[in-house]
């Protein structure tokens, strides 16, 4: 029994192994063959300084992943204030269950819970290590950077809850767990959220109405710049479809080859 596990063990760390070597250098041939930029898709080590930096940043963004960000300049003793403190802590707590409920989950007698917990935990780490200790986030605004994290965070939370059935919980953790985690699904209908949509629209609804004008008159390829070109062409369901540009220091429009095609700004493309 013993021998089989270590087998299937290396057996499973050759192939993750010859699949981190194959993905190298996939990446490294693709990168080589297309329109980059710095940034997310060119990511360089960061000293140790800027690392330390990174963990607090990278905390920030998890908290605020889960709704916990307390609202900077706020009432304190105030309701909206004594809520946003049980959900800063509801965040906090969640974030300090999620290594205990992975390891339950890994050292569990079945299979198919102990094959999700290898996988979030192996997803979090991955993603932890790429957040902390290189520039492929942009921590000038980490809770927009968490994003990266938002797959592997769902995958944990899923964890965390399903442990609530486990037997050998003790019934004190299972309702705090649960409080925890009703709390923090509370988060989408709060005003306080950052990132909550329910009271303050989203900002699709005005590019719906410029992508509702643009097909009245009759305006189905155009150009503009990165971050509204893609989001129109991808609301419109491409039927309004619209390539990425930039103004050149003499004014001019040029094209911005990144994460798209050099077919798109030839004429063949749209005639």
């Amino acid at each position: 029994r013993v021998g089989a596990f270590r087998f299937r063990a290396v057996w499973l760390g050759a192939v993750v192994a010859a699949g981190a070597v194959a993905g190298v250098v996939l990446h490294s041939w693709v990168i080589a063959h297309v329109n980059n930029v710095p940034g997310a898709g060119s990511a360089r080590w960061l000293s140790f300084p800027s690392l330390l930096g990174n963990v607090g940043y990278t905390l920030q963004g998890m908290v605020d992943v889960f709704g916990g960000t307390l609202p900077t300049g706020a009432g304190v003793m105030t309701p909206g204030g004594a809520y946003m403190a049980l959900r800063f802590v509801a965040a906090l707590a969640l974030l300090a269950l999620i290594p205990v409920a992975l390891t339950r989950a890994l050292r569990d007698s079945n299979d198919s819970t102990r094959f999700v917990g290898a996988f979030a935990a192996s997803s979090l780490a991955l993603f932890l290590f790429l957040h902390i200790t290189t520039t492929t986030p942009d921590m000038s605004d980490p809770s927009s950077s968490a994003r990266y994290l938002v797959p592997a965070s769902v995958f944990c939370l899923i964890v965390v809850i399903a442990k609530l059935g486990d037997a050998t919980l003790a019934p004190r953790l299972r309702v705090t767990t649960l409080g925890l985690a009703t709390l923090l699904a509370l988060a989408p209908v709060s005003p306080l959220h950052s990132f909550s949509r329910r009271w303050t629209g989203s900002s699709a609804d005005n590019r719906m109405e410029l992508v509702q004008l643009l097909e009245r008159e009759g305006l189905h390829y155009g150009y503009a710049t990165y971050w509204n070109a893609g989001a129109l062409s991808v609301l419109s369901d491409q039927r309004v479809l619209v390539r990425q540009i930039r103004l050149s220091t003499s004014g001019l429009p040029e094209p911005m080859r990144h994460l798209n095609s050099n077919r798109w700004y030839r004429r063949e493309a749209w005639s």
